[in-house]
């Protein structure tokens, strides 16, 4: 899932790449030949951060929207199979699938909001 939703991206990202490794290859030559490239500089290292932010955004877009399919695949996993927890390590969280019984939060949080209170009950 993860290589299929990268492919799009990949284009985009060789694109800038090729052009990050051309300036480079256009600064080495600038200064083998000791020639002034301060103009040529600024625009490899603009370039150059603009791929790695744009490799950084790539990479978290598609880690998001691997773990929204695979936490929807979760979620019908366990409720096809009748699961009441299935624990993880990734996603949303440690709990993948809960079922809707198993929620306790609402309880908890009155719970917390009496104890604050002073209240025992």
């Amino acid at each position: 899932m993860f290589k299929d939703l990268s492919k799009s991206r990949n284009t985009q990202l060789k694109h800038q790449k090729k052009y990050v490794d051309s300036l480079a290859s256009l600064l080495n030559k600038k200064a083998s030949t000791a020639t002034s490239g301060d103009d040529l500089k600024k625009q490899f290292i603009k370039e150059n951060n603009r791929l790695n932010e744009m490799n950084r955004r790539y990479t978290k877009e598609v880690n998001a929207q691997v773990w929204n399919r695979l936490n929807a695949y979760m979620r019908e996993f366990g409720e096809q199979n009748d699961y009441q927890l299935i624990l993880g390590t990734r996603g949303d969280g440690n709990i993948m699938h809960a079922a809707k019984k198993l929620d306790v939060t609402k309880a908890f949080i009155k719970f917390a909001n009496d104890r604050y209170e002073g209240n025992s009950n």
